[in-house]
């Protein structure tokens, strides 16, 4: 794919698992991929799981494939979809996406937020970049 131009592999909302993990953390969706889907990639393994690796791992075999790999994630304390946001875990979320290899972080903002607090939006963004900045690994 990048000998045609393309540089990143971006997932979206919908890649987590609706809790954090125990001590915190967010964690890939370790569900299994609908019966349909499933059968398309595989007609002989019905119990795919989305993530079987791990994110790290997906990160690295992208990056293997000479590409950047992105992730999106939330300001607020949900995603669009009911997800984990990052709110008062902004910190060790960029810690998380740092260890896990993300070289992009498409930071959204949940639209029930977003219209709740239009005149934070921007602040809030702007706080939150900041700290996910200050991580040992550059996110665009």
């Amino acid at each position: 794919m990048s000998k045609v131009g393309y540089e990143y592999i971006n997932i979206d909302d919908c890649w987590l698992a609706k809790s954090r993990s125990s001590s915190g953390l967010l964690q890939p969706d370790p569900s299994v991929r609908s019966l349909s889907l499933s059968l398309a990639l595989s007609p002989t393994n019905r119990n795919l799981k989305r993530f079987p690796s791990g994110i790290k791992k997906l990160a690295d075999y992208v990056h293997s494939k000479g590409l950047k790999f992105g992730i999106y994630e939330d300001v607020g304390s949900s995603t669009c979809m009911g997800y984990p946001g990052s709110q008062g875990h902004e910190i060790v979320d960029a810690k998380t996406f740092a260890s896990w290899g993300v070289d992009y972080l498409k930071l959204g903002m949940n639209p029930f937020f977003k219209s709740r607090f239009q005149s934070h939006l921007f602040e809030k963004q702007k706080n939150t970049k900041k700290k996910m900045a200050a991580t040992s690994r550059y996110l665009l």
